[in-house]
């Protein structure tokens, strides 16, 4: 397909450019840093290929269900509408919304939604009045044949409630990856008054009230970054374009005065900020053709220029500028990629001042002087706090260099600098805001996938605890694939996806949080002191057991297998066991034993003699106390080892397992072949000589032995089992509905309203009624009360939570399904934010703490493990944000 977009428009659909390369003298960092690639995560293990464009590999049909299906009736395995499918419709949901799921009658449930899906990369992050605005590029559906997804976010930071803007944003054409229209990608949002101002693809998006409407630029050009100046009795709107700088009247959007080339000396410009006191602004200006970046102040025809590596002015390329009235000058961001040069520095108009260099952030970042990359900032002058985000570059022979997130102390000089050796969840830095009430720092941070791409891993909000130590938040929960509670305290698996769509300009969220109140979810690294280390700290839990808040089962695709307290726990490869490393449950039998389930992984190239070879099946694991492997026996279809195998499962695909008293009920779904890529995607049938491998249920004796109790011709493909307040086995089968297994016979109880061939992740009943994951939403009924919605998406995972409130992992977040008079639980609010042990840094070397003999002098930051250690006649109280060493 031939790109028919501009290179400005390509750029703000879809990030889709390498990182900057050494030496590249050209428009800054934004686009060129934080592309992704379309090659696999090569962190994890046997990482997945993310192109699952292949119809082969997408998901089961979700048009209209068929109402015919009878309420109680025995399975005919001979009736096509409801007996085994040896080609089964493996298309992908129709997103025509005319033919999605018959509401089902009676009293609809209450749903309330905390999160949303962040699709594409985010690129604005705009903190407002106490509102988080998230702009994000448009990117592809990997399900969903010509559908793209664009969105602009609110979140209000102190309910957690967020608002999502799709079909209200303007429309626009494209012409690639797809073409037809679809909603405007959003950046950068700014304020006047009670109007919102957004940075749309094609002209600025004007949100006033609930009305959004697009104002188009002289010829058509993007805009890319906005400043509202009301100083004195202006009235002026800012706006950088793909065509220059363009002067609005912010009453009227009147153009006002156009610059470009001929004023300024570009048309390329970026990054602005106004100095209040006399209009004057500071813009970024690049020339790609001559490899040149400057900073131009303009104000009434007057044009004055700092230039890199001229005069007191390191060299540098231009990023982010922000005005501060406190320094009363622009703060600029300078990147260089060397500890010698760099760095920030302020200018206004008349004196420059170099704050601090590459070499003085890189120290607080990492400890050593070292390349930093500085382009991204963030200042808050009610806290007097600056943030400068580092950024990656690579090079042919260097390799990746920079990266990092530096807080700076205005009024002191003084810093704190992670990166993510030091904790920081991400290398590169891509958009940062400060909110003041709780001191947190939102930022999007991205990890490489590759050695020139990037992969955009979403908006974190980091904060500080009492004892100095970092807090990781999830603001915006996504993708909840499973649930888990203990002691009152939810927790939640956060996986949008197979992190590698993130290399294809998705983003993708993960990590095993704890939510809060405010609908955020605390991040809670997996750090492991024993096993095969392979598991990361946000890896994405895909299925999740707890005994206990310190005692987790985590089960992931391809990033391992976690066992006990998250502070410590033991990690392991399953694959050593022959268990596939896809897993899809995880059920603790008491403390010592795990059982895990996984998928049976097949080759369309496989021969017959590779059909019970490889990893599959169910494992049960014996453990001792600290979550170390002592035995293990696998349960699977054909027996190869004597020693450690039991076959006679109906297949070695395990898509459920059911731990109870009396034995462990097992759902094996159908065979398929394995497909590379997206998390949902179904492979076609494996088929051995000709014929597929059809599932049913089995269950599992206390003495390990295997019953098959519900053959292939009732129940081919179960993917979830409940049981029901009478002992009967419930069972969703994505060709048969939902089964009552009892006294041996198999009756059909799929209400008529169900979808005919529902894919379900999970099942809930008790005596009143019951719920329903499914891939094509949420299903329950409690009596009269009913719901059938894919207003969330895919639903994965359903925990009650007693008096009627049931928790739902969602494709778009948490979703609380409640009963009449029900109400979401109380949960733990969230934890204080604190400001960070800001120290001195120098230029060879990190924070300098005073030697262990010398006491802290007046005014020293004295937190954490230097609480005690302020001189005599003085106490360490808090000052402001920060303790302080101050007279007794």
């Amino acid at each position: 397909m031939t790109l028919r977009l501009s290179a400005a428009l390509s750029a703000l659909l879809v990030a889709a450019a390498p990182l900057a390369a050494c030496g590249d003298d050209g428009p800054g960092t934004p686009t060129a840093d934080t592309s992704p690639d379309t090659t696999p995560d090569s962190d994890q293990p046997d990482a997945e290929d993310p192109d699952a464009t292949d119809p082969d590999a997408s998901e089961p049909d979700a048009t209209e269900p068929d109402t015919s299906l009878p309420d109680a009736t025995e399975p005919d395995a001979s009736d096509p509408d409801t007996g085994p499918d040896a080609d089964p419709d493996t298309s992908e949901p129709d997103a025509d919304p005319d033919t999605g799921p018959i509401d089902p009658p009676g009293d609809p449930m209450a749903t309330e939604r905390w999160g949303a899906r962040i699709w594409g990369d985010v690129r604005g992050l705009s903190l407002i009045d106490g509102e988080l605005w998230v702009g994000t590029l448009a990117t592809f559906d990997p399900y969903v044949e010509d559908l793209m997804h664009t969105a602009l976010l609110r979140l209000d930071v102190a309910t957690g409630e967020v608002a999502v803007y799709d079909d209200e944003l303007p429309l626009i054409d494209v012409n690639f990856p797809i073409e037809g229209t679809i909603p405007s990608p959003t950046a950068q949002v700014v304020a006047d008054g009670d109007t919102r101002i957004v940075v749309g693809m094609t002209g600025l998006i004007i949100k006033d009230g609930e009305s959004f409407e697009l104002l188009t630029l002289p010829g058509g050009a993007s805009p890319t970054h906005l400043a509202v100046d009301r100083g004195g009795d202006r009235a002026h709107l800012w706006v950088s374009t793909s065509q220059g700088l363009v002067l609005l009247d912010a009453d009227t959007y009147e153009v006002k005065q156009e610059l470009g080339a001929d004023e300024l000396g570009s048309d390329e410009v970026g990054a602005l900020a106004v100095d209040p006191a006399d209009g004057a602004v500071f813009v970024a200006l690049y020339s790609t053709a001559e490899s040149w970046t400057k900073v131009v102040r303009y104000i009434d025809g007057q044009v004055l220029e700092l230039v890199p590596g001229e005069d007191d002015v390191p060299e540098g390329i231009v990023g982010d500028i922000v005005w501060s009235d406190t320094l009363g000058a622009a703060v600029v961001a300078l990147g260089s990629w060397s500890k010698a040069s760099g760095g920030v520095v302020t200018w206004d108009g008349e004196t420059v001042t170099h704050l601090m260099s590459e070499g003085v952030l890189g120290a607080a970042a990492t400890g050593k002087a070292t390349a930093f990359g500085a382009q991204r900032l963030a200042l808050d002058e009610t806290d007097g706090v600056l943030l400068v985000g580092g950024t990656l570059k690579t090079s042919i022979n260097a390799g990746a260099s920079g990266g990092g997130l530096v807080w700076v102390e205005l009024a002191t000089g003084k810093m704190y600098g992670l990166d993510n050796q030091g904790g920081l969840p991400g290398t590169h830095v891509g958009a940062l805001a400060w909110e003041a009430d709780t001191n947190r720092t939102y930022a999007t941070l991205y990890e490489q996938c590759s050695e020139f791409k990037l992969r955009a891993q979403g908006v974190y909000a980091l904060s500080f605890r009492g004892d100095g130590s970092l807090r990781i938040e999830r603001p915006i929960l996504s993708g909840v694939r499973s649930l888990g509670a203990a002691d009152g305290r939810l927790f939640a698996g956060l996986r949008d996806d197979n992190a590698g769509q993130a290399c294809n300009g998705s983003t993708i969220q993960t990590g095993l949080v704890e939510v809060m109140s405010n609908r955020a979810g605390e991040l809670i690294p997996l750090n492991v002191t024993l096993g095969d280390a392979l598991i990361s700290d946000d890896a994405g839990p895909v299925a999740m057991d707890l005994t206990s808040p310190e005692h987790f089962a985590i089960g992931t695709f391809k990033d391992g297998l976690f066992v006990g307290h998250p502070e410590g726990g033991f990690t392991m490869n399953q694959a050593f066991m022959q268990l596939s490393l896809f897993t899809h449950d995880v059920a603790f039998e008491g403390k010592n034993v795990l059982w895990v389930a996984g998928s049976a992984t097949h080759g369309d190239m496989d021969t017959p003699n590779m059909a019970d070879l490889g990893p599959r099946g169910l494992g049960r694991l014996t453990l001792a106390d600290d979550g170390t492997v002592t035995g293990h026996t696998r349960f699977v279809k054909v027996a190869v080892d004597d020693k450690s195998d039991v076959g006679g499962l109906p297949t070695s695909e395990v898509r459920d397992v059911l731990v109870t008293d009396e034995g462990v009920w097992v759902a094996c779904a159908t065979e398929r072949l394995s497909t590379a890529g997206a998390d949902f995607a179904l492979g076609a049938e494996f088929l051995l000589n000709g014929e597929p491998r059809l599932g049913g249920v089995a269950f599992i004796t206390p003495e390990l032995e295997v019953e098959v109790i519900v053959d292939s011709e009732n129940a081919p493909d179960p993917f979830a089992l409940a049981i029901a307040d009478d002992g009967a086995l419930i069972i969703a089968d994505r060709v048969n509905g939902l089964l009552r297994y009892a006294d041996g016979a198999v009756t059909v109880i799929s209400p008529t309203w169900l979808p005919q061939a529902p894919l379900a992740y999970d099942a809930y009943f008790d005596e009143e009624g019951w719920v329903l994951a499914l891939d094509q939403g949420l299903y329950a009924q409690f009596g009269h009360e009913t719901i059938a919605t894919d207003a969330f998406g895919r639903a994965f995972d359903v925990l009650p939570m007693g008096d009627g409130a049931f928790a739902v992992g969602t494709a778009e977040g948490l979703t609380w399904l409640l009963r009449a008079g029900a109400s979401v639980p109380t949960l733990l609010p969230p934890g204080d934010g604190l400001m960070p042990v800001f120290k001195v840094v120098e230029d060879e070397g990190g924070p300098k703490d005073p030697p262990p003999d010398e006491c802290l002098p007046e005014n020293s930051v004295c937190a954490g493990a230097d609480a005690d250690k302020c001189c005599p006649g003085l106490q360490c109280v808090f000052v402001g944000f920060a303790p302080n060493c101050i007279p007794e």
